[in-house]
């Protein structure tokens, strides 16, 4: 059965309150694969679920990541600081009849646009990463490796993610320009995707807006 796209918009939009600076314990991933051809519609719906969100006060920050190559993959990155984070959030949306009937009737018109989403939940390991800053939310641009989660490691560098019983590893840096990315991801490996920041999909945190004001105008 197709995910519901409620279902998986009720989890990327179920964010803890954590420092830009922070990395957090927990990171969502939902990934879309836009069908060729659609990525307008897709786009404009999205700007449509962000004015909605902003506007309705949606009680949480959800970014946006458009990959920079072929096929068009949007990347999700949801951040809690802790498991009662998802389930508190996540009741605060079911509290509200209103809002979930737009999110519904908006997600509705992208089932059509992308193949079926694909949704993960990893958690941070310290000890895998380095000590850089998480930057992510506040640079226009991200290199992002996924490997399994077993996969041995080589330097420490980003910050990375397992998800559970060693299925997926995402090691996550952020880059300032798409040099920058290009020379992360290189360090990353040969399959490293670069994405770049989409403003007027995300609803962003206000540390994210305080940090980088010129790239959150573009909303």
């Amino acid at each position: 059965m197709r995910p519901s796209r409620v279902s998986l918009l009720l989890g990327t939009l179920a964010a803890g309150a954590l420092s830009a600076q922070e990395p957090p314990a927990l990171l969502q991933i939902t990934v879309e694969t836009i069908k060729p051809g659609s990525e307008a519609q897709y786009g404009a719906i999205e700007e449509r679920l962000a004015e909605m969100c902003t506007r309705r006060g949606c009680p949480n920050d959800y970014l946006a990541l458009e990959s920079t190559t072929s096929p068009t993959q949007v990347w999700w990155f949801t951040m809690y600081a802790t498991q009662a984070d998802i389930a508190r959030i996540a009741l605060a949306y079911q509290r509200d009849a209103d809002l979930l009937h737009e999110l519904r009737e908006l997600s509705t018109l992208k089932s059509a646009l992308t193949d079926v989403p694909v949704n993960h939940i990893a958690a941070r390991q310290p000890e895998l990463g380095d000590s850089s800053p998480w930057r992510i939310g506040e640079l226009q641009f991200a290199a992002v490796a996924v490997t399994p989660a077993r996969h041995v490691p080589g330097p420490r560098i980003g910050t990375v993610f397992d998800e559970p019983e060693g299925s997926s590893r995402f090691t996550v840096i952020g880059a300032a320009t798409r040099a920058e990315a290009e020379a992360a991801a290189a360090s990353l490996g040969a399959d490293a995707l670069i994405f770049e920041v989409r403003p007027s999909w995300s609803k962003p945190a206000n540390a994210w807006v305080a940090a980088n004001p010129e790239l959150w105008a573009r909303r």
